[in-house]
Parts: structure tokens; sequence; C-alpha cells
């Protein structure tokens, strides 16, 4: 699992992050990429959900039809990975949820 911010829209030409035209100037999101799955949540509230075997280009959210279940699962997951702060901590977060991995865990890190 890796975690994805953005903060945005760029509003700076003198910014790197700047977008080319038509590029696209998203609002402030968090993500977590998965294996098989990308989760986002904007600042605005929108929620976004990606299946990427079923959609690999990320064209159909797909957030909507999850159960609720599913749902608090990922925004766990996602504030659990944005809020850890040692090694420890975010190995934990990153797998916390065994249903968004088809890999088997690795050993934690040691201190």
């Amino acid at each position: 699992m890796a975690l994805v911010e953005h903060r945005g829209p760029v509003q700076s030409m003198a910014d790197p992050d700047y977008p080319v035209s038509r590029g696209g100037n998203p609002t402030t999101y968090q993500a977590i990429r998965m294996i098989n799955s990308l989760y986002i949540e904007y600042a605005d509230g929108e929620k976004e959900y990606h299946d990427l075997i079923a959609d690999p280009h990320e064209l159909l959210n797909t957030y909507a039809s999850l159960s609720g279940k599913r749902k608090a699962a990922l925004h766990a997951s996602l504030d659990a990975v944005t809020n850890c702060h040692d090694a420890v901590g975010c190995w934990t977060a990153q797998r916390q949820d065994a249903f968004f991995s088809t890999r088997r865990p690795a050993l934690p890190p040691t201190r």
C-alpha cells in the first residue's frame, strides 16, 4: 500500500507542479494505492474507488457500489496510513485490512 497526497489546485505558474494545458489541476486529495485498487478522498468530500484489474485506466469510479463496511475500512486504512509516525506504526497501518492485498504480509521492521 502506498500513500499518495496532492495539495492543490496549483495556482502559480512558477510552481513546478503547475499542470500542462488540459493536464488537470485537482483539488487537494489523499489516496491509497493498493495492489489491485486505488481509493481517493478529496478535500471537498468526494470519494473514488477504482478496481485496477477491471479498470486499469481508472475511468470508472465504483465507490458508490461498495458496501458500507468496505467504505469504512477504506477510510480507516487511509486515515491510519496518513497518521502513522514510525516504522512499526506505519507497517501496521499498511496491513490492517487483509482484504486489500492478495500477498502475504511481510515481517514488521525491527527497531
